[in-house]
């Protein structure tokens, strides 16, 4: 299958073909790691820090610390989403989540701060900005690294003291990226997926706020909504902020579009949703583990009845409608030969509009089942497909590694993987 995804910036144009797409089945995964423009830029809630002296606004609380001014502690404030107010009273400083008070009181300065984004769009995230003279990156990138400074602290830190503290030196940023979609998109469901932006990030589509998103350990994904996305010869433009001044410290702290990005679409509306389906194996009895020899490196085995396997997960219907007779059909395979262990089908579910359903199925295998070991790291793939009707076409699937090993802990002994002595360093 040839599959052609334009991503287009000022100055180049690339044409992603069937090597950067993986299709399975209705679902078809992009890689969307190329051809960013970056640039450093502010959040705007630091340039609307205002300081009042004698007045002490807002309740509530969401950190509080040593800061060396009533300006490092807005910055503070601006760091995190959730707060709406500061106080400092010369040595510390309070975060607060909510600005609904004011008090009259000598030796405090204080300040509010509006909701993140609560304004007109930033103009780094309109279609007319222009972003020809930014650099162009390709993601993983981190712009601590890049600018050869160290993220850690407020907004306007960095690794040299001789750097004066002023935005332009601030480990925040913008990314602006411009791509056209196939005109066959507009059916079905269409999503980035973000693996890591850290810190604190938000997102606009063509102008438009997708979301913010907080904690730059954890991966999301952001809907590209058919009624503000371009289909055809229309190019659309994504616009990423990132912020990774509220990050957790360290001796070294970057910051920006950390991991790997990817454009998903699904030929219907009806999806597993992202990050939401999950596989976990359960050994009963462990007396029934048994080395397939005296060397380790062969690995251990039980008997497949002896591990269960559950399969959990997620299915979102952006049908304006409700759904019914859906299935799901999981099947077991070794990755390392591509044998068929187990297969199953559960259903029918049914789906309210624009709503979610889980499903979960248990599973024992027939045949035996190889241990996950140090030595020997045996895996499993689990097929999960989503079926419309019993024996049905499919409308989407997503495929699961997993691994199967019995994990004991000894207070006097130490650790045990499937009843080996394991030490750990």
């Amino acid at each position: 299958m040839m599959f052609v995804l334009r991503v287009c910036t000022i100055s180049m144009v690339l044409f992603f073909k069937s090597s950067f797409a993986t299709t399975l089945g209705p679902r078809t995964v992009v890689n969307f790691d190329f051809a960013y423009r970056f640039s450093p830029g502010n959040d705007p809630r630091f340039l609307q820090c205002r300081i009042e002296q004698g007045v002490n606004y807002g309740s509530g609380y969401i950190w509080s610390g040593q800061v060396s001014s009533a300006t490092e502690c807005c910055n503070e404030c601006a760091n995190r989403l959730r707060c709406r107010a500061w106080d400092f009273n010369g040595v510390t400083c309070w975060v607060k989540d909510n600005s609904d008070t004011k008090a009259t009181q000598p030796g405090r300065w204080s300040g509010m701060l509006p909701a993140p984004w609560n304004f007109s769009t930033p103009k780094q995230a309109k279609v007319d900005f222009d972003d020809s003279s930014w650099e162009l990156v390709d993601a993983p990138h981190d712009m601590g690294f890049h600018r050869e400074i160290s993220c850690v602290g407020t907004n306007y830190d960095t690794a040299a003291s001789d750097i004066p503290a002023t935005p332009e030196h601030n480990c925040s940023g913008w990314y602006r990226k411009h791509f056209f979609l196939p005109t066959e998109w507009r059916n079905g469901s269409t999503w980035v997926y973000f693996e890591n932006v850290f810190h604190n990030s938000n997102i606009w589509l063509n102008g438009v706020e997708l979301g913010p998103h907080v904690n730059g350990y954890t991966s999301f994904w952001r809907q590209l909504n058919n009624s503000i996305t371009n289909f055809g010869s229309s190019s659309n433009i994504l616009a990423i902020f990132a912020n990774s001044a509220p990050g957790t410290g360290g001796s070294y702290q970057g910051g920006g579009l950390f991991r790997h990005v990817q454009i998903v679409h699904t030929l219907s509306p009806l999806f597993f949703t992202p990050d939401r389906s999950w596989i976990s194996a359960e050994v009963t009895d462990p007396s029934l583990i048994k080395a397939n020899s005296k060397l380790p490196r062969t690995g251990f085995s039980t008997a497949g009845e002896n591990v269960v396997v559950n399969i959990r997960g997620q299915i979102l219907n952006q049908f304006e409608e409700d759904e019914s007779n859906i299935y799901v059909k999981v099947d077991i395979r070794a990755l390392q030969n591509d044998s068929l262990l187990a297969t199953h089908t559960q259903g029918p579910y049914t789906a309210a509009k624009n709503t979610s359903f889980t499903y979960h199925i248990n599973l024992t295998l027939a045949a035996t089942v190889q241990l996950w070991s140090i030595a020997r790291p045996f895996l499993y793939q689990g097929s999960i497909s989503q079926v419309r009707g019993a024996g049905g076409s499919v409308v989407d699937v997503i495929n699961i590694t997993y691994g199967v090993r019995y994990i004991h802990l000894d207070a006097d002994k130490g650790m045990f993987v499937n009843g080996h002595h394991v030490k750990i360093k």
